[in-house]
C-alpha cells in the first residue's frame, strides 16, 4: 500500500515537472516567434533565454525522477 502512494506521489510530481518543462520550452519559442514581430528584439531575446534557463533548471530533476521512477518499475 505504501509502495502505491509514493508512486502516485512521484507520477504525480513527475507530471508537473514535465508541464513546467514544457511550458517553460514553449515561452521560449514564444519570445523568440515574437522576436520578428516588434522593435524589442533585444529584450524579447532576453525573456526567450530566460525561459531555456529555467527550462534547464527543471533537468537534473527531471533526470533523478525518471531513474527513480524506472528503478521502481523494475523492482515491481
Amino acid at each position: 500500500m505504501a509502495d502505491r502512494k509514493y508512486m502516485r506521489v512521484t507520477d504525480n510530481y513527475l507530471k508537473t515537472l514535465l508541464s513546467y518543462y514544457e511550458e517553460e520550452i514553449e515561452g521560449e519559442a514564444y519570445f523568440y516567434g515574437l522576436v520578428d514581430h516588434f522593435e524589442e528584439q533585444d529584450k524579447l531575446t532576453v525573456l526567450a533565454r530566460v525561459e531555456r534557463r529555467a527550462a534547464e533548471s527543471v533537468v537534473p530533476l527531471l533526470e533523478k525522477e525518471l531513474c527513480a521512477a524506472s528503478c521502481i518499475f523494475r523492482l515491481a
